[in-house]
């Protein structure tokens, strides 16, 4: 049950959460008011900015090159591939204390992994200090690019 994918229905992360005490139950795969608000605010200043949430990732995260068209910052074209990077979410869900956001961007549209290949990749980035458990989040703020959500909790 830990080090792997587990299912977003909220029956499944209440049954996960009765066995850990630490992964996230069905009240807890939301930010809360407070980061949502500020989520949405920041969200505002980088459309103001960029043509869109995937190009903004796309510069900041892989650093794709990026062109100015009509006044916003658009990413140059780039090939898909399975290159992916491991962030703490900025916004992070309302998570008990100790259990740990995080989210890894892949260079890419669609999964082009299977899950125990994603589960290596985040394994590899984390190390082995680390429990965690990733989901594919049924809403996710930017389709455009494949991410997965992480719930960690490092041991000694």
């Amino acid at each position: 049950m830990i080090n792997c994918k587990i299912e977003s229905d909220f029956d499944s992360l209440d049954s996960l959460y009765q066995k850990t005490k630490w992964t996230p139950n069905s009240s807890q795969v939301r930010p809360s008011y407070v980061v949502l608000n500020k989520k949405r605010g920041e969200i505002n200043k980088i459309l103001n900015k960029y043509n869109s949430l995937k190009d903004y990732i796309l510069h900041t995260i892989f650093k794709i090159p990026i062109t100015r068209e009509e006044g916003k910052l658009k990413s140059k074209k780039y090939q898909e591939n399975n290159n992916c990077c491991l962030f703490i979410n900025k916004y992070p869900y309302n998570l008990n204390f100790g259990t740990k956001h995080y989210i890894l961007w892949y260079l890419n549209s669609k999964k082009m992994k299977n899950d125990q290949e994603i589960t290596k990749d985040i394994k590899d980035r984390l190390g082995e200090k680390a429990e965690f458990v990733w989901m594919e989040n049924p809403k996710m703020s930017i389709p455009e690019l494949y991410h997965v959500q992480i719930f960690v909790r490092f041991i000694d």
